[in-house]
């Protein structure tokens, strides 16, 4: 995969996760830009400014506690057509925590470990190729 076609936007509200994502993707290539997750929620300007301005080829959107609110975010964001057939990755720290409390996510759980960027980056690679969120077979 030429990393260096693809512009990331992370949208994920901690500095050391967002600099962890950054560094790995900016070394493949990638330009990567990033936003606070937080931030959308509620302001549909923000959101827009942000997705006009970088112009992703896939988005990675951390869902955090609070959980239920944070779907919710996510939940109305995707719903306003914002990213349009832009994928989406969903990131969490917990992804059995989330899944109990708003149902089944596919999330991609990432804590950090250079076997969780490399299992990340397979599965933006199994995206930008056209597959649902659902992880891959291998992944499982």
């Amino acid at each position: 995969m030429v990393w260096e076609e693809h512009v990331l936007l992370v949208l994920n509200s901690h500095p050391e996760t967002v600099e962890l994502l950054t560094d790995w993707f900016a070394a493949l290539g990638a330009t990567v830009h990033y936003g606070r997750t937080s931030e959308l929620c509620g302001n549909a300007a923000a959101a827009r400014d942000i997705v006009e301005s970088t112009r992703p080829t896939v988005v990675l959107f951390d869902l955090a506690v609070p959980y239920a609110r944070n779907w919710q975010c996510f939940q109305h964001v995707a719903n306003s057509g914002l990213f349009g057939a832009t994928p989406i990755v969903l990131t969490t720290v917990n992804a059995r925590a989330l899944d109990e409390l708003v149902g089944p996510t596919h999330a991609f759980e990432i804590i950090g470990t250079p076997h969780d960027l490399w299992k990340l980056q397979d599965l933006i690679e199994w995206r930008l190729a056209g597959h649902a969120q659902a992880p891959r077979p291998s992944m499982q």
